[in-house]
């Protein structure tokens, strides 16, 4: 039984369309981002595919605001997405910088162009995101970097993971994360090789 994710949910639902809560719920990611930023190399030049969003989207908010980079911000549930357009509206992001959009990850992977996707800790389907991701990047001659946060052992029941030992052929690279639910970001670079 899944505990965590309702609590989470609600406290979202009380810094929703709040900029000053927003930044302090969002603060302490701030140092987590950073990690996958430097884990993905993502700079710049990268279009930043962000699966699970939420109405706080606080991982695309450090990734565009730390390095320019321009991000699609995809959620399932649409009212979450119609608050992070509302909060991202609220703190002078355009969408031209965050792209907040309505759509099941798979969805979005064939919709858009990216070079690097980030996905939440709460992803439903990861191995199949990552079977998507790669199909992409062969079928359009493209490096792509999947990196991904993974739960800790005790948390492994409450949310996806994706098996390290299934993926030996892929370049595979790891920071180490300090938070109760997840204990690193893995970053995984699919290409047409």
């Amino acid at each position: 039984m899944n505990l965590i994710r309702p609590v989470v949910q609600n406290l979202e639902k009380i810094c929703r369309g709040n900029s000053v809560l927003f930044n302090l719920y969002a603060w302490p990611y701030k140092k987590t981002v950073q990690r996958e930023i430097r884990l993905g190399s993502i700079t710049q030049e990268d279009k930043v595919l962000n699966i699970g969003c939420g109405a706080l989207p606080f991982t695309s908010y450090h990734i565009n605001r730390l390095t320019g980079a321009s991000i699609i911000a995809v959620d399932l549930d649409n009212e979450a997405v119609i608050e992070a357009k509302n909060l991202l509206s609220k703190l002078k992001i355009s969408e031209e910088e965050i792209f907040p959009v309505n759509l099941a990850a798979l969805e979005a992977i064939e919709k858009f162009d990216f070079t690097k996707v980030v996905a939440a800790l709460q992803t439903e389907g990861k191995k199949e995101i990552l079977k998507a991701i790669e199909k992409k990047a062969r079928r359009e001659r493209n490096d792509i970097q999947f990196i991904v946060r993974e739960p800790r052992s005790g948390f492994t029941n409450q949310y996806d993971n994706i098996s390290l030992e299934k993926l030996s052929n892929q370049k595979i690279n790891q920071a180490k994360q300090k938070f109760p639910t997840f204990d690193r970001s893995i970053s995984i670079k699919l290409g047409a090789n």
